[in-house]
Parts: structure tokens; sequence; C-alpha cells
């Protein structure tokens, strides 16, 4: 029993475990050791050094000097919101810490309360569900507050509210036992015992405050000119002007910048989760109020930290390369095969294995049966049997050479495409010239798009010449602007963030709340915090070009109409503009009667309930200095709020009359408060932001029917052999996409891409639209393996003559397998003789009949029926025959007596051979068809491709009595033989009848169709 116990267990050992070791140890599973090695339980035992990932652990982090240069990767979008909001968090209290020497404070101050402090913090975690926790934290002795009875001029010794979010799964206010992400812990960490140094968040033995040594301590002392400084041009509602300028964290284009990312962390006795953190620098002038401004000098003292987890951030396994710098410590981590395969990583798979895919290398294509590139998920649980055996690409034969030179595309190929994309007809030379104003017009209101036509449409409209637009036609269709919630989507979570402060603030905060001790409330939002939070969305985000802060009517203390308006002229800037838009007293300008603002008032007037419901514990100082924190006086609190989805985008429209005179898209999220008796919420108002249309990626590829895209399967791939796939950061440009090569087809050419790019296949389809040497036809793929199969050479029947007309005594051309083509004495000859055969046929059945008939009389006494015997069967067969030899030869005679009475003459025939037999030819051919295939049908075709013997082509059909026009037929695709081509015929000219496509050719051609 034992040694039976024994073989199973070395069985499984060999047979099973052994399948996987293939895999050697790598990079990943070094980093994952050491992630899990840490945990809540003996995080407080663990060396320093293991509390730290490598600080390559968090590759391709966003940079903000090439934001607007380079596209983002798809997977560091978060990242570079998770920077975009600490960067708006900078500015902001920079601003508003400085905001002291636009209203000169006598014995009062306009910082910020601690309430304040607490609920943005909140609201940067509440709106953004990647970010994990939010903080700001001060240098010592830097902070000041209003929140304390004679505290002006004091500073508290620490001060760092920071707000995580909480697993509520266990919670006891939710009885549904599940987590719903929206419980968050807000503490102020400045609060804790003088005896307690592990608490003090400036000291070494906190262990993990990477972020804080990041910018703090500043060590610059008693220099003016060392933090930026940004410009702020400000117009007040009663139209005064004032120009604020405050210093801030360093620009884009410094270095470093103003952004720098931390290691990877353990966050210990706190979130207890792997952490990255974005940090950037608070700056203000310090010290204050010493009535000597010469020593009172801008610096550093405060830093605003934002964190995600580090498991949510995606890890790229593909080698280092063009596009894929370092560093990188998972570089070359992937299972792809590289002798046939090259990695490409996927986004939204977060820190584990498999987020990539094998894509076939430049000249290999993949299997026939395999529909997609071989998934990294699949090929890292691959046995060793299976991946020796499979994930391979083949290798693709006879590859053709990219062409240099190039020629204008034949008459027949440009009516073919412009018959397939009619709404580019008029683009045409020819159409130009007939009609000079006909492309003046609005392109988007035709029921086919023509996406060039719309582009320039769009790009002709601008600053100086919009007024002479109509207002219908600056406004855009909805679907125009397709994309643009996921693509501007973290430009509107900065709305949202903002919208959700202020709806925190207005439920938790009442100014007129009274505490025990020193602590007084916060007071009301002012003027100049709204400023301050509205100019920082504009300076946090690039793609931001004008935000604003709209309140409702008497909403606003102490106003009647508020409405901060920031916006910039400039993308990369340092001079900022706003202005009060309560200015406005025309009834056309009021922003109250703005479509965005009555909608949302109109949404959100009399049911709240579909708000999100936001709960928080709060744990405050005990007092000014600190001791120790207590919790909140309302504990648990919650407030209610307004998410992504429960805002406004509206169409895109040209901003002829405002500010910012461009394309643009604009967000709005509403925020709530409490009515007058603090008992019912209410919509108190709008923040907007706006984005410049023109960065959005527009979208051509096929889609579902429902789907709101106005360029929806605008591509000029082939559809037959290929697939459109979207490429990003291409703008609102055409071209945004490459054509893939279908499941079974293969790209053709020694290239190092295996794809079309679709900006050089628009480029190609508009020479060949102009009349311009184009090679937009060979832009196909074909079947796969077709290449691989090396045929015979084909023979030479080329004539002597390289032209031979078919009428009058020309030289004819002979049919190996169904005969000849004749001339049309030939053929009238031809059916002489067929007229005498057909008497001495009839003659003879007439004979038959007779003498059957005398058989039957002399055996009518027999009973007995018998059966036909095989002669008289015969004799069936052949009258049938001549009956359907009959009818051809009449419908034949027909033809030809139609064709003699017409003024044309017939076409100048070419003799085929191979230097004429080549694809985009025209040809005539001998078709077999009939009841009894016996009847011989002569075709107009063009040549689509040549394969070995055979020719792959498409029918024409003619369409008037002179058998001289054409239409070609694109349903009506077959292959013939070499030996079936019995002439090659003349170039046609192309027309337009209609929607119709013409192919004229410069004679008759002596076609017979069914």
């Amino acid at each position: 029993m034992i040694k039976l116990l024994f073989c199973i267990w070395v069985t499984y050992i060999i047979g099973a475990l052994c399948q996987y070791e293939w895999q050697p140890k790598d990079a990943f599973d070094e980093i994952r050791q050491k992630y899990d090695k840490v945990n809540k339980d003996n995080c407080e035992v663990q060396n320093l050094y293991d509390l730290f990932l490598p600080e390559d652990s968090v590759s391709h982090l966003p940079d903000l000097k090439e934001i607007n240069i380079n596209p983002i990767f798809p997977n560091r979008t978060a990242l570079l919101h998770l920077q975009n909001m600490a960067l708006s968090r900078a500015f902001f209290y920079s601003y508003i810490l400085q905001a002291r020497f636009i209203r000169p404070a006598i014995n009062d101050t306009y910082d910020p309360g601690m309430m304040y402090y607490l609920l943005s913090t909140v609201a940067d975690v509440a709106s953004n569900p990647h970010i994990n926790a939010s903080a700001i934290y001060f240098a010592p002795n830097s902070s000041y507050s209003p929140s304390y009875r004679g505290f002006f001029n004091k500073t508290m010794p620490r001060f760092a509210p920071r707000t995580f979010r909480a697993d509520d799964f266990n919670d006891p206010i939710h009885l549904e036992r599940i987590s719903t992400m929206n419980t968050f812990t807000v503490k102020d960490l400045g609060a804790f015992s003088n005896d307690s140094q592990s608490n003090d968040y400036t000291s070494g033995f906190y262990r993990i405050n990477e972020w804080y040594n990041k910018w703090l301590p500043d060590k610059v002392v008693g220099r003016h000119d060392t933090k930026t400084t940004y410009q702020v041009e400000i117009r007040y509602a009663n139209n005064t002007n004032e120009t604020f300028t405050f210093h801030g964290p360093p620009g884009s284009d410094e270095n470093p910048g103003p952004v720098q990312f931390t290691r990877p962390y353990f966050d210990c006795n706190r979130v207890n989760k792997w952490l990255v953190a974005a940090v950037v620098p608070i700056a203000d002038i310090y010290p204050r109020h010493t009535q000597f401004r010469h020593i009172e000098y801008p610096t550093y003292t405060a830093v605003a930290v934002l964190e995600m987890d580090f498991e949510r951030i995606d890890i790229n396994q593909c080698p280092k390369g063009q596009g894929n710098i370092g560093p990188n410590h998972f570089a070359d981590t992937a299972r792809c095969k590289k002798e046939t395969t090259e990695c490409e990583p996927l986004h939204g798979w977060g820190f584990r294995r498999g987020g990539y895919q094998c894509r076939c290398n430049p000249g290999y294509r993949l299997p026939q049966v395999t529909r997609r590139p071989f998934l990294g998920e699949v090929l890292e649980r691959a046995t060793s049997e299976q991946f020796n055996d499979g994930f391979d690409c083949l290798k693709i034969g006879w590859k053709h050479k990219l062409p240099i030179l190039w020629e204008k595309a034949p008459p027949f190929i440009r009516a073919k495409y412009l018959d397939r994309y009619t709404e580019y007809f008029n683009m045409t030379n020819e159409w130009k010239r007939k009609n000079p104003e006909a492309n003046k017009t609005n392109p988007f209101v035709n029921r086919f798009i023509n996406v060039h036509q719309a582009i320039d449409f769009l790009n002709d409209v601008k600053p100086s010449n919009c007024h002479k637009f109509k207002k219908q036609e600056l406004t855009l269709h909805g679907d125009v602007g397709y994309g643009a919630e996921e693509f501007f989507k973290n430009e509107a979570q900065m709305a949202v963030r903002l919208a959700n402060f202020i709806s925190g603030f207005l439920q938790i905060v009442d100014p007129k709340e009274v505490y025990s001790g020193k602590r007084v409330a916060d007071k009301h939002l002012s003027e100049d915090q709204m400023m301050g939070e509205t100019i920082a969305l504009v300076m946090g985000d690039s793609k931001i070009w004008s935000a604003a802060t709209y309140w409702g009517r008497n909403k606003f203390p102490n106003r009647t109409l508020f409405a901060p308006y920031a916006y910039k002229t400039n993308l990369n800037t340092r001079k900022f503009k706003m202005e009060d838009l309560a200015r406005l007293n025309k009834t056309s300008e009021v922003y109250t009667n703005k479509q965005w603002f009555q909608f949302l008032k109109e949404r959100w007037s009399t049911n709240t309930d579909n708000l999100e419901k936001f709960y928080m514990k709060i744990k405050i100082r005990f007092n000014e200095t600190g001791e120790h924190q207590k919790k909140y006086e309302h504990y648990p609190i919650h407030y209610r709020a307004a998410n992504r989805d429960h805002g406004f985008w509206s169409n895109p429209y040209f901003d002829c009359d405002g500010k910012v005179k461009k394309w643009l898209v604009t967000y709005a999220a509403p925020f709530f408060g409490w009515d007058s008796l603090r008992v019912k919420l209410e919509f108190k108002g709008v923040v907007a932001v706006s984005m410049d249309l023109m960065q959005l990626d527009i979208n051509q590829c096929p889609d579902k029917y429902y789907v709101p895209n106005v360029f929806k399967g605008t591509h000029k791939c082939d559809k037959s052999t290929s697939y459109c796939v979207p490429i990003l950061g291409r703008g609102f440009e055409s071209g945004g996409y490459k054509c893939e090569c279908l499941q079974g087809y293969e790209y053709p050419f020694e290239d190092l891409i295996t794809y079309y790019d679709g900006q050089l296949v628009e480029a190609e389809f508009l020479n060949l639209v102009v009349d311009n040497a184009t090679r937009y036809d060979m832009f196909k793929c074909r079947i796969a393996g077709a290449a691989g199969t090396q045929g015979n050479p084909p023979p030479d029947y080329c004539a002597e003559s390289a032209q031979s007309p078919i009428k009058g005594k020309g030289s004819r051309l002979k049919s190996k397998r169904y005969g000849e083509v004749l001339t049309v004495d030939e053929v009238l000859i031809r059916l002489k003789d067929a007229e005498e055969a057909k008497s001495t046929k009839t003659t003879k059945r007439k004979k038959s009949e007779k003498k059957g008939g005398k058989q039957a009389k002399k055996s009518c006494t027999s009973v007995r029926v018998e059966e036909d015997s095989e002669e008289e069967v015969e004799q069936e067969n052949e009258i049938e025959t001549a009956r359907q030899e009959e009818s051809d030869a009449a419908e034949l005679e027909d033809f030809l007596q139609d064709m003699e009475s017409e003024e044309y003459e017939e076409v100048a025939y070419i003799t085929p051979c191979p230097t004429n037999l080549i694809p985009n030819n025209y040809v005539l051919v001998d078709i077999v068809g009939g009841t009894r295939k016996t009847t011989h049908f002569l075709y107009a075709c063009k040549v689509d491709d040549i394969i070995d013997d055979d020719l792959e082509v498409t029918g024409l059909k003619s369409v008037d009595g002179t058998k001289t026009k054409f239409v070609l037929v694109e349903n009506d695709c077959f292959s013939v033989g070499k030996d079936q081509v019995k002439a090659i015929l003349p170039n046609p000219s192309v027309e337009k009848e209609g929607r119709k496509i013409l192919l004229k050719f410069p004679g008759s051609v002596n076609v017979k169709e069914k």
C-alpha cells in the first residue's frame, strides 16, 4: 500500500507539477514575493527596505512635458488623472493661501477653515473610484487656521488632513453586508502626542513618509526668485479688473516637473495596502504679517499627496523597445515566442500576469484556425507540451516588395470605388469644375457623411469668420462627439470632484453651529475660494480650456448671481483669465438660460433620491495644539452628491460669442445643498468644464446599428479581406485606424508592420478620388497560404498580332476547351448550316413516327404494355436537343440582327497574352450555360485577380441596346480559365447617371448575355 501511494505521489509530481517547469522564475515572481510578504499583522516589525518596492515597479509614468505631444497609454489614464488631481489641489491651495494679498486682512485671515481641508480631501476620494487616499501635509508651524478664536497669525505645530477609502463590508451602518466603496475615514494626522515620535509624519521614525521628503522641508531660505509665478487676470461682476500673481509649484516645462511619484509602499497602520502616491508642493509667502515684506519670501509650506492602489496599476511584461522604453522592472517577462511573435500589452489587468497578447512578427501570419493573437493569460497557464506545440505563427511565403512607383488608377477602378463611396463623387475634379460652389455647405446634414469634407468644414470655421455661419451650423449633432464621454472622462471627473466638494460643504458645515472651547465653525464659502477652485481646474488639467462654477439665483451668500469663469487662450501657458459672468445682463447672455443649466435644474428640481450617499467617520484634533484626536460632533455623518452619470454632456459647438473660440464639448455636473430650513436638498448650481473637440479621437470603424457615431463605417479598408481596428492618439483627423487581415488572410508585403495604416489608406484613397497616382487598390490582404503554392508557368498563347479586330476577315482566337469566337459572317454561315441540319432531323423524326404508328396497330390485341426500348429513348433525347438548339439559334440570330442594325462599330479586340492578361483589365470570356449546359454565352468582365491558370473576375451588365455602356455588378464574381478568355477589351471611359457609375467602351462589345 505504501509503495502504491509512493508511486501515485511520484506520478503526480512528474506528470502534473513538472509540466510547468518550463516557466523560470523571473522579476514578477520577485516582486510578488515581496508583495505577499508584508501584511497588516507584521508590517510594524518589517525591515524598512521591505516596506518599499523598487522604483521601476511602476513603469511609463505620465510626463507632463509629453501630455499634448504623445498619446497616453489607455492603462495610464488613471495615473494621469492622479497627477492632475494632485496638481489641481496644489494650485488651489497656493492660490488661496496667497489670496490675502487681494484683500489684505486687518485682524482676520481668509485661509480655509479646518473642515474645508477635511472635506476637500473627502471629495478627492469620493468622486474618483481609482483614487484611494488624499492628504495635505503641512510643514511644522506652517499652517494658519481661522477655526480657533484668538488664533490670528498663529500656526499649528502639525496639520495633515487625510482621507482614505474604508472597507465597509462589516460596517454596522450598512446592513446589506456589501462594500459600497462610499465610506471614508477622515483624520487629522497632525494631532498626536509629543511623546509619540512614530506618529510624527515629518520624522524619520514615521518610516513610510517618502512623500513628505520629496519636497519638504524646503531648504531655500531668504530668496524670492526660487518659486514659479502664475498670473491670473480677474474681472469682477462690477466690471473692475485686477491682475493677481502668485507663487505655485514648478512649471510643466521645468526639470524636475511639478509632480513626483513615490515608490510603491505599504501604508502600515493606515490603509494597510500597497500604494503609489503623486506629490506636488504647495507654495506660500512665509512668514506672515511681519510688516516687513522683504523678509517674507515664497517657500513650499505643504505638499498635496494623492494615492492609488498599486494592485490596480497595469504592469508591462513586453520587452523594451521603441515606444516601450524603461525603466521597467517587469520588462521581458512575457512568454511570447520571439522567433515568430511579438508582445503587445493589454490594459485593465492590474498587477498580475497575462496582461499582453502575442502578435505575429512581420512576415508571419496566424494559423487559419486562429481568430486573434495569442492571449498572454492562456500562455501563462499552458503546460510545456501545449507551449511547445502551439502559440507559433506561420511564415508567409512569396512576399511582395513595397512598390516605389505607382500610376493613376484605371477608369474602371475609379468607377468601382466612386460607386461604392458615392459621397466622394463631389470631390472629383470633374465635379468641382461643374459645381464650384457645391462643397461649401455643411456636410453633416447629408445622409452619407464624407469624413474629409466634414473635417475640412470644422477647420474652416475660425474666430475671424464664425459670425458668417448660422447658429444651427455652429451646433453639431451629438453623434459628432461620439466617444467624448470616455475620452474626456478625466476632465469630467474634475468637474464632478468640485461639485462633490461643494455639495458636501453645503450639507455638513453650518456656519451658525457653536462648539465648545475655542473652536469656531467654518464660514460660508467665499468668492475667492470659488474663484480659486475654478481656476485650479484649468491649471491642473491641460485638456480643460475653460471651467466655471454657476450658482443658481440667490443660492450664493449675499449674491443674486455668481459664476466665476476661468479660461486660457494658449495651450501651455502660465497666464490665465477669470471673470464673473454675473456681470452679463442681456437675456441671451445670462447663464441661467443656458441649455445645460436649465436641463440639470429641471432634472433635479423635485427628486434627489438617485444621488449617491457618502458616509464619513471624521476625527479632528482635540485643540489647536493637536494633542490627540477626537470624534467630530456628528459621527458618522453623510452627504449626498452627484456622480459622473448624473451630469450633462453638450453637443459639440463653436463658441463664437464666448471667450474660447473653438469647437468645444462641455460637461456639467450639478451640486446640491440644504434649503433655508435645512430640511430638504435643493439644486444649488452647476460646475462645467469645456474641452477642445479637435483633440477627440474619431472612430471610423463599424459598430452596432444603434451606436450614435456619425463617422461609423467610414473607413476605407477592403472589407472582404481585412477589418478595421481603431488607433488612439490620432485626434480629430481621418485615418485613426488600421486594417488588419481577416482570419484566413495574410499581409502580402515585405514590411515592418502587418497591417495597412489608416492614414496611408485615406491619403491614397483621396489620390484615387482626384485622379492622382495612387496605390489604394493594392491595400488588400490575400488568402493565407495561397502564395506558398507554386503553380506551373502559364502557356504562352499570344498571337502574332497584338491587336486583331473580330469583325471582318481577321484572325480567330481559338479555344482549346469550349469552341471558337467567330466573326459575324462566319456566325451567319454556321446558322444556315444549322437550319439545314435541323430540317434533315425533322424529316427523319416524322418518318420514325409513321413507322412507330404502324407497329402499334399490329399489336393492338395485346394486353401487355411493353417498356420503351433504348432506341426510342435516344430518339426522344435527339428531339429535345434539336428543339433546344433551335431556340438558342433563334435567340442568337435575333441578337446578331439587333447588333447589325446599330450604327456603332465593334470595338477593337486585343489578343490575350501573359503581358496583358493582368488584374484590372477588361476581358471577353466564353461561358457555357443553358438548360442542358450546351449554350455558349459571351460576357464582358473585369479581372480582379489571377491565381495559377484561373481568373477571378467580376461581370459587367450592358444597359443599352448598342452594347457600349455597361455597369459593374459587384455581386457577380466568379472564376474562369485562361482558355475561356476570347479577347482583351480596351479601357472604357467613366460616366455618371444619377447614382450609377457607367463604363462606356469606344465601340459595341459582342456580348451574348442571358
